[in-house]
This record gives structure tokens, C-alpha cells and sequence, in this order.
């Protein structure tokens, strides 16, 4: 679901910069709230964790790291809190279509591919083919068992 445009505009006197750090602080501040999504896969929380961690583990936000954010916040691993509200009443979508301006999805994720961020990202990817595979494994063991 989008943000209708009043929601965006609560966020358009930010930088880029002030935007960023918004949305990073929200979710360092809400990061357990993700464990009460039952609708969220442990593979998915388990990449969330491990991104912040390597936020937090980061001093300095490069531009492809700070494209990478935005890029989660809209289509990624941090977009399960996009309608999510911080104490002002701005929406995590509304900071992350704020950094993004004018710019398409696709573009951005070029550059945020860049960041050292976007390997936690590979690592939830490889983990959910990984669980993907195992259960066509398990599905193909029990019709083989089941047809003999």
C-alpha cells in the first residue's frame, strides 16, 4: 500500500542526510518490535538483526550505504515497518521517498549494491534458497516414499 501524498510531505524539509538518520534510528530504537511479526520468516528476522548489527558496527554512513537503507526501507529488509510511525508521526516510508526523491527503485539499488551493507542482504537471499531447496527436497522424499 502507498503513502498518499500528505504522508510524504511530513518528511520534505529533511536533507537526505537527516532523513537517513531517521529511518536508522527508528529501527535501531524498534528493532525488537520485528520479533512480534508472526508474519515475517525466521530467515527474513534473522537478516534484520544481522543488518543492524552491521550498522551498528558502522561509524560513518557512505552515500552507497545510506542508498542501501533506502533501498531495504522500500523493497527489502526493512520494509515490514514502511507504514510504521516514529514519536513525530512520520512514517519510515515517508523519510525513506524523502532520501529517494526523484529517483527510481532500480537506480538506487545499483549504487546501493556498492555498500558493505548489502552483504547481510546476500546472506538472508542465500539462507531463504537454501531453506527454499530443503523443503523441495522434503516434499519430493515424501512422494517417492509415498508412491512406494
Amino acid at each position: 500500500m502507498a503513502l498518499e501524498q500528505y504522508e510524504k510531505e511530513k518528511a520534505i524539509s529533511l536533507s537526505r542526510n537527516e532523513a537517513t538518520l531517521c529511518i536508522v534510528r527508528w529501527h535501531l530504537e524498534n528493532e525488537q518490535n520485528i520479533d512480534k511479526n508472526e508474519h515475517l520468516d525466521s530467515t527474513y528476522v534473522h537478516a534484520y538483526h544481522q543488518l543492524l548489527l552491521h550498522v551498528r558496527s558502522t561509524p560513518i554512513l557512505t552515500e552507497e550505504d545510506v542508498d542501501y537503507i533506502v533501498y531495504e526501507s522500500v523493497v527489502g529488509l526493512r520494509e515490514w515497518a514502511y507504514h510504521r510511525q516514529d514519536r513525530t508521526g512520520i512514517k519510515m516510508g515517508a523519510y525513506a521517498h524523502q532520501v529517494l526523491g526523484s529517483e527510481r527503485v532500480d537506480r538506487l539499488k545499483i549504487n546501493a549494491q556498492k555498500s558493505r551493507l548489502w552483504k547481510a542482504r546476500d546472506a538472508y537471499l542465500r539462507a531463504k534458497a537454501q531453506n527454499i531447496n530443503k523443503a523441495k527436497r522434503g516434499a519430493l522424499d515424501y512422494h517417492e516414499t509415498k508412491s512406494t
